[in-house]
């Protein structure tokens, strides 16, 4: 069975239907905003020629934090939902229900930070937040033996806000995926923290 690639916050930030966005995307906007500049303006310890290495060292790392996949975000978010963790308790002994999650919202906050040290000094921390909010409509979710199994057709609205202290939010994109181009589900997830399964 085929599942779907893996979407990313970068991707909704940055990238196009077909083509998934890299670290090189997310270099070229915090050059042209000057937001890693920004961020270590005034740092003392890092002599000029250097500036420009530290810059890409930190465009790097926070590419690798964007790297966030939004359907493990939903997952986790689903985890916690009342709708399927009800859903679980009932399927405990081996059955199996389909929920109507109707529209819902799924929201997940990050706030990385990235220290920038010298002789295993601390001179500077870049603090980042990143925002994924997804939105679902017409979503089926398939829960057996208190596990997510499957969620069947719908629509998802994606938006993901990226900000750097102290510059503030730098980037914010909304994009609509069908769920199923996001959201794999390649085992079944387990929704009840102290049950195992049937044997």
């Amino acid at each position: 069975m085929n599942h779907p690639a893996e979407v990313t916050a970068l991707d909704v930030l940055l990238g196009t239907p077909g083509r998934p966005a890299d670290g090189a995307d997310l270099t070229t906007v915090l050059d042209r905003r000057g937001a890693t500049r920004a961020a270590l303006h005034g740092v003392s310890g890092i002599p000029g020629q250097l500036l420009r290495s530290v810059e890409r060292q930190v465009n790097e790392t926070v590419a690798g934090l964007l790297q966030v996949d939004v359907g493990s975000t939903l997952i986790e978010g689903w985890r916690r939902y009342a709708l399927l963790s009800d859903a679980a308790r009932r399927t405990r002994s081996g059955s199996r229900e389909i929920v109507p999650l109707a529209q819902h919202t799924v929201t997940s906050n990050h706030n990385p930070w990235i220290g920038i040290e010298t002789d295993g000094v601390t001179i500077r921390r870049i603090d980042l937040y990143l925002t994924i909010t997804a939105v679902l409509h017409g979503v089926d979710a398939v829960v057996a033996d208190a596990k997510l199994i499957a969620v069947g057709s719908g629509d998802c609205a994606v938006t993901v806000a990226f900000g750097v202290a102290p510059q503030g939010e730098l980037m914010k994109r909304r994009r609509e995926f069908a769920v199923g181009a996001i959201l794999r589900i390649p085992r079944p997830v387990p929704l009840l923290a102290d049950f195992r399964g049937v044997a």
